[in-house]
């Protein structure tokens, strides 16, 4: 078993490695965050189309893991995002916010509001959680912060 954690841990490290697309993305985003949406009343939100290939949402997420901040925020907090999503075809359900199932959100404040925040990439900035993006998150956010998050 131990043997399968550490080439597990070394693979994933080895991939995180040269990624140069989602250093971008972990420098240009001041918040990164592990989160459930929340609905109003059990609806869950309606996207609109704006352009053909760009869904946007507005709807809150309660924040369960701090993968990084440049701001005061704990495990908890209840943020709302407006999140504006590229999709493939607009009229599938291929991207879905579900209620309890959890994105990794890579955000930036808005001005609109005090807990409101945006994505910082319509293509890559929310994406479905597992512990093993999380994992390997957190080993580039270290690499690409040098270690210095709040």
């Amino acid at each position: 078993m131990k043997t399968l954690i550490c080439f597990t841990l070394f693979f994933l490290c080895q991939v995180s490695a040269a990624e140069p697309a989602i250093e971008a993305l972990i420098a240009d985003s001041p918040v990164i965050v592990v989160a459930t949406p929340v609905f109003e009343k059990g609806m869950p939100p309606m996207g609109t189309a704006s352009e053909i290939t760009l869904v946007k949402y507005s709807v809150k997420f309660r924040i369960q893991k701090i993968l990084k901040t440049d701001r005061e925020m704990k495990v908890g907090d209840l943020i709302f995002t407006r999140l504006a999503v590229h999709v493939e075809r607009p009229a599938e359900a291929e991207f879905q916010i579900k209620e309890g199932q959890s994105k990794i959100l890579f955000l930036r404040k808005t001005s609109y509001e005090k807990d409101s925040f945006e994505n910082t990439s319509i293509w890559f900035g929310v994406m479905p959680y597992t512990e093993v993006k999380e994992m390997t998150l957190g080993f580039d956010i270290k690499r690409v912060t040098d270690g210095k998050t709040k």
